[in-house]
């Protein structure tokens, strides 16, 4: 399942910002920067980051952006994702390979 795939990845590499739920597991990256992946969507990879400006053109197709007071999954909150809970702007990358991962992972 390329959820399970992206989340092997993600916790190989980074540490976990707290116990996953069943629907999110957080993320610190080294630069400081938290990203939060869906765990219950398979269709793809579904991840929170914070706003990313200039994200390469063959990327920017996945991302849909989310103002500050745009309603989110609610497990984005202060234990598992502050930096990406409702108040602040976030962007939701819906991605459709674990390659297309490591190449937002690369500019994050």
């Amino acid at each position: 399942m390329i959820t399970r795939s992206a989340e092997t990845l993600l916790a190989n590499r980074f540490q976990r910002t707290a116990q996953p739920t069943m629907y999110i597991a957080g993320f610190r990256l080294p630069s400081g920067q938290e990203v939060a992946l869906e765990r219950n969507r398979i269709q793809a990879i579904y991840l929170w980051t914070a706003p990313i400006a200039d994200a390469p053109a063959d990327l920017v197709q996945y991302r849909r952006r989310y103002g500050a007071q745009k309603s989110r999954n609610s497990n984005l909150n202060s234990k598992h994702a502050p930096t990406l809970m409702l108040g602040k702007p976030v962007d939701y990358w819906e991605l459709p390979s674990v390659a297309a991962l490591e190449r937002l992972l690369s500019i994050v």
